[in-house]
């Protein structure tokens, strides 16, 4: 959606000095033939080149996909963005408002109750400066949802940053006691000016590596938005193609069965929920990931999995249904990145 020359010129400048006269001469030249080249790019039939994503990650999708095709295009489209209110402060309408007079296209998302942007940065240097509100894709703001339909009292989200899933929760329940957990504390400091500027008196901040901590709180329903290679999240972080590879997957691998471990040994009395997220189509972090955790528990332990289906159905997400799981798969509508989610009940064993 940039002018070609935009992007030529920013390209250029951000070549270092040499290579700036190479680097300008390639980009006109693609500019020059760009039509020729779309065409030679149709007649394509590698989809690792026709979408330009490496066949690891391609390999990683198509079981995971019922239309590989129509997904990896999906991929490789310009994002778009979330934008929630704190509805107490800005009703929808005000929001619908306020969001015209600033002149930022918007499209109302009912049943999420949250605006769908493609100007993000308008919002940056106008609205978020000056009202509470912050981006949060459709598909996070979903585990945010199925927490709210299963809590009861006390929730733990275990990697919190930037803190939006359980700022979503304690605006859509007030009543629960939310404890928001990450390792690291510039992030964590983050999260608690969030919850201070939204003035949300249920959600406590804390720093601590998870995999091991020891509390002495019950949480009803822990929230385990794993640290992953976020594959799912190509639309906006379209640098992170290059960055995945095996040994990446496996080393997020392992601390995710780290943190499912600590969860199941330390924060999970009788009927605890356990939602595992991850923004990944990468099956050694989904479902893999979910066949190893359960077949691992303790024999103390024992788990049940909760159906979303009913959920999912509701907010019209559409998605492909695992062993263990589900995958939130691209929605033209709903806009929303790729995600895995496991929703489980753990019991001790009688």
């Amino acid at each position: 959606s940039y002018p070609s020359y935009a992007v030529v010129n920013e390209a250029v400048s951000l070549s270092g000095g040499k290579t700036r006269g190479f680097v300008n001469a390639l980009l006109r030249n693609i500019e020059r033939q760009k039509e020729s080249l779309l065409q030679a790019l149709d007649a394509v039939t590698d989809p690792s080149i026709k979408y330009n994503i490496p066949s690891f990650l391609v390999k990683h999708l198509e079981p995971v996909s019922d239309n590989l095709i129509q997904d990896l295009a999906y991929l490789h489209q310009e994002p778009v963005f979330h934008l929630r209110f704190d509805p107490r402060q800005i009703p929808s309408q005000k929001a619908n408002q306020l969001l015209k007079t600033n002149g930022i296209q918007s499209t109302r998302m009912e049943s999420l109750d949250s605006f769908q942007i493609k100007q993000a940065g308008a919002v940056f240097q106008g609205v978020m400066s000056q009202y509470p509100c912050y981006f949060q894709n459709s598909a996070s703001q979903f585990i945010s949802i199925v927490a709210r339909y299963f809590s009861r009292e006390q929730v733990l989200d275990c990697c919190a940053a930037p803190g939006t899933k359980s700022i979503t929760l304690g605006l859509l329940n007030p009543g629960l006691k939310i404890y928001a957990n990450d390792i690291h504390p510039g992030r964590t400091a983050l999260i608690k000016k969030s919850v201070h500027r939204f003035g949300l008196q249920n959600i406590y901040t804390m720093v601590s590596d998870i995999r091991y901590l020891c509390l002495k709180n019950k949480f009803d329903f822990v929230i385990v938005d794993a640290p992953c290679t976020s594959s799912g999240t190509l639309r906006k972080n379209p640098d992170i193609k290059l960055k995945i590879n095996p040994q990446k997957v496996q080393q997020n691998v392992a601390i995710q069965r780290q943190i499912l471990t600590t969860v199941a040994r330390e924060l999970s009395p009788d009927g605890t929920y356990m939602l595992y997220s991850v923004c990944s189509f990468i099956t050694d972090e989904s479902e893999e990931q979910m066949a190893h955790f359960t077949g691992t528990l303790p024999a103390e332990k024992k788990w049940e999995m909760i159906d979303l289906t009913p959920l999912l159905q509701k907010y019209n997400f559409r998605y492909n249904k695992g062993r263990f799981g589900v995958y939130l798969l691209p929605h033209k509508i709903l806009n929303n990145d790729l995600f895995y989610l496991s929703l489980i009940r753990l019991h001790r064993a009688k």
